[in-house]
């Protein structure tokens, strides 16, 4: 999933609430940073893409596709 990379602008805020202070010269040199290291992970999550397995589908006994629930909550009674 891409990400969009911050502006220079933003940088500076993103290190003002941070209590630092960026110039320029080193909102312009982040911002190089910042694009150059979001190029990488999205090459690696490519690469990933391009290489990684499937999901397993669950079966039970007969060959049908288990049905699978989902609970936010465990059931006490299963505790």
């Amino acid at each position: 999933m891409p990400v969009v990379p911050p502006s220079p602008e933003e940088l500076a805020e993103l290190a003002a609430r941070h209590g630092f202070r960026l110039g320029e010269a080193d909102r312009k040199s982040f911002a190089g940073l910042v694009e150059a290291n979001l190029a990488a992970h999205e090459a690696v999550e490519h690469l990933y893409a391009r290489s990684a397995p499937s999901a397993p589908r669950l079966r039970v006994a007969g060959g049908q596709p288990a049905r699978r629930v989902v609970r936010a909550h465990p059931d006490p009674a299963d505790r």
